[in-house]
């Protein structure tokens, strides 16, 4: 799938932010009070990156009504950008078979990441009037979680009397590599929660730094929006693809929302 729209939206909110700052900001004394008045904030968060996704929860802390702190946890998903997604049509076309399941050609590892981080939120002003959007600029970092889950794939064998063919669920490995990487033997791939116990744990590093805008007619809800730079580093490297280069680290720009309330 084509990633120009998260490029292209992370853009134009990057660059309009400069003019919000002028047309939507002004000294309201009043505003600022009622604002003061909550102390904190929890906020559900659903982010796309340009190699994955993820869910969260954050809780904050209101400091000042133009700082916040907050702690957050979060489970996402991190993609290689080179995986394909094979399907029933594509297989019929350029193999002339068929696919129950679609599958990622040559993908051996689901990589799962699990975070947590302690950050903070900064405005340059106030919500204009209640009705306007605050402009700031975020920033976290914290411990991550790796967790590699093995990609699995039917595999079609011929069984012992040589005239018919069985499927098996196979993980890639050195012995079955011809199998895995033949798109004439892949019947699709197999369960989700398949390998789910044979996941591995790799512990890194994670942060993020990007510009921040809230919104909406009640200070009492939270509206939020985030655009910016996320990492991840982790303790080795990841082995995502078959005959790819392994890396430990990932870059991503990311678009956020977040809704929830203040109290």
């Amino acid at each position: 799938m084509s990633r120009k729209p998260l490029y292209v939206l992370f853009f134009m909110l990057l660059a309009c932010s400069l003019q919000a700052q002028f047309n939507l900001f002004g000294s309201d004394d009043n505003a600022n009070a009622r604002r003061f008045l909550y102390t904190e904030e929890w906020a559900f968060q659903m982010r796309m990156n340009t190699n994955g996704f993820n869910i969260g929860y954050s809780k904050n802390q209101i400091l000042r009504y133009y700082k916040t702190s907050f702690y957050r946890v979060e489970l996402g998903y991190l993609r290689d950008p080179k995986e394909f997604r094979q399907n029933l049509r594509s297989q019929t076309i350029l193999q002339s078979i068929t696919s129950i399941n679609g599958y990622i050609y040559g993908k051996q590892n689901s990589l799962l990441v699990l975070r947590g981080s302690l950050g903070g939120i900064h405005y340059f002003g106030e919500k204009a009037r209640r009705k306007g959007v605050a402009v700031g600029y975020s920033y976290e970092i914290g411990p991550a979680l790796g967790m590699l889950k093995p990609y699995y794939l039917e595999i079609k064998r011929i069984v012992e009397d040589g005239n018919s063919t069985r499927t098996f669920s196979e993980r890639y490995s050195e012995a079955n590599a011809e199998e895995f990487l033949d798109p004439n033997d892949i019947y699709g791939h197999s369960s989700f929660f398949k390998g789910i116990s044979q996941m591995k744990f790799v512990p890194g590093v994670q942060g993020k730094i990007g510009a921040h805008f809230s919104w909406g007619p009640e200070d009492q809800y939270v509206r939020f929006i985030e655009t910016g730079l996320m990492f991840d580093l982790f303790t080795q490297r990841m082995p995502i693809m078959v005959q790819d280069t392994y890396k430990p680290y990932f870059l991503n720009l990311y678009v956020s929302l977040q809704f929830g309330k203040r109290k």
